[in-house]
């Protein structure tokens, strides 16, 4: 039996330190963010707020976490309603990727109740490494207006130091 070769993945290992994450309903948009705080070094800070699902209101969250300097956004959507999100944010230069929600109920370590419309101060950080599907919007087929497929992701997004 030949021994096994290690692949390094580096892709999918990453922990990120500045996150953001959207739970994306028909008119809002629950935006949660997780940083470093910059008055106690090793903390973080999560800020949690609603934004109405309106081009602008988009293209302006778009530019605050753009200055803000977030790595990743992740957009949680039962339905179609991720599209002006998904494509405006990307449009302001932000690495964004589409979950599925029942994919991230079904992650390990993740709380029983959904933070964002839980609790109304501060959303826990997710522990472990979670694996979820991604959609891949780049190969969508706007004949059939559906996602070309899906991808796993390495959970770059809820692993936060």
């Amino acid at each position: 039996m030949m021994e096994p070769v290690e692949i390094q993945d580096e892709e999918h290992e990453q922990i990120l330190e500045r996150v953001a994450a959207i739970d994306v309903a028909k008119a809002t948009g629950m935006v949660a963010t997780r940083m470093p705080r910059d008055s106690r070094p090793g903390r973080r800070v999560t800020k949690v707020w609603e934004v109405p699902a309106t081009t602008n209101a988009i293209i302006e969250l778009g530019e605050h976490l753009a200055v803000a300097g977030i790595q990743k956004i992740t957009l949680e959507s039962t339905s179609d309603y991720w599209r002006p999100f998904f494509y405006l944010l990307e449009a302001a230069g932000l690495d964004v990727q589409l979950v599925r929600a029942q994919d991230v109920k079904q992650a390990p370590g993740r709380p029983k109740t959904d933070p964002l419309t839980e609790l109304p101060e501060e959303v826990p950080g997710a522990g472990g490494r979670m694996g979820f599907q991604v959609a891949t919007v780049a190969g969508h087929d706007h004949r059939r207006r559906c996602a070309a497929g899906l991808v796993v992701a390495g959970g770059a997004a809820p692993r936060v130091a």
